[in-house]
């Protein structure tokens, strides 16, 4: 009894790699994202091993911000700077005084400093 190996010589049409456009990814990704979503259910409805979709996680988590889409509005906070200006108050005018004049503008009186402390948890 022979055994030969044998050797196909014909032309087989070759399996070629699936290219997903950048969007179709980042949508993918942001779906994963989302709370109480699988990944599997995600990859299963797109037809993507889980592997791949997982893969392209990791690679939008690595990603430069800048290179990322813009999220959802910014929530951020920002700084807000107050200058205190304490006015002094001045004796009320009698009744019987004329209101002909306008009244000095406000004197500042000394810079008052505030400090606020917020309990961190």
């Amino acid at each position: 009894m022979a055994l030969d190996t044998f050797i196909d010589t014909e032309q087989t049409t070759e399996r070629t790699r699936r290219i997903f456009a950048t969007d179709f990814k980042q949508h993918l990704v942001e779906l994963c994202l989302q709370p109480d979503t699988s990944v599997a259910k995600v990859a299963m409805q797109h037809q993507i091993n889980a592997n791949l979709l997982h893969k392209w996680i990791r690679q939008s988590r690595s990603m430069v911000p800048a290179l990322k889409s813009p999220p959802s509005p910014q929530t951020d906070f920002l700084p807000v700077i107050l200058h205190p200006t304490p006015v002094r108050q001045e004796a009320p005018l009698p009744p019987d005084a004329t209101k002909q004049e306008t009244p000095p503008p406000p004197v500042p009186e000394k810079n008052a400093v505030a400090h606020i402390r917020i309990p961190l948890h």
